[in-house]
């Protein structure tokens, strides 16, 4: 069983054990290394995966396919990018799930690598601790115009983020 897992996924094998020699000797736990086009059917779980760093993948469409494809498997899955491509994170996740990438130079420092891996666990910590979304979010929102469909949509996608949010309107319009 594969526990506390940090997956590489890099089209480039030479990049792969680089990558993967860099994260074992900061110790970050188990490492498993793997192309772009195989990475999934090599995993156990989803949960097992602590963080994935990926690495280019082909052009910018397929980086942003792979990108995609890992943010869908598990949405609360830090990424860590090494890309030339940025990726365009979807704006409309379902459930307003929340998405975490930073960009790593390469070649990367160890205190880069650190503060970054550092970062994504803080952010697993964080999403842990909210928990799934509950349907009750919404109870006191009435109404189904096009304005109502609007705020429903903006706070389904700040729902598990960590934002301050400023409602404003006029006085006596339910912004509470």
């Amino acid at each position: 069983m594969q526990d506390d897992l940090v997956l590489v996924i890099d089209s480039v094998p030479e990049r792969r054990q680089y990558l993967k020699g860099l994260l074992e000797f900061v110790d970050c736990g188990s490492v498993l290394s793997l192309p772009h086009d195989h990475w999934r059917e090599n995993v156990e779980t989803p949960e097992s995966v602590r963080v994935v760093v990926l690495g280019p993948c082909g052009d910018a469409s397929e980086q942003q396919a792979v990108f995609e494809s890992v943010h869908d498997w598990q949405a609360h899955t830090p990424i860590l990018l090494r890309s030339e491509h940025e990726p365009r994170p979807e704006q409309d996740r379902p459930h307003g799930a929340s998405v975490f990438y930073r960009r790593l130079p390469f070649p990367i420092t160890y205190p880069q690598l650190l503060q970054a891996l550092d970062q994504a666990q803080r952010f697993r910590q964080v999403q842990a601790e909210k928990g799934p979304r509950h349907p009750e979010l919404f109870r006191n929102l009435v109404g189904q115009s096009r304005g109502i469909r609007e705020v429903r949509r903006l706070i389904d996608q700040v729902n598990h983020t960590d934002v301050n949010v400023l409602i404003l309107g006029e006085s006596g319009t339910g912004k509470e």
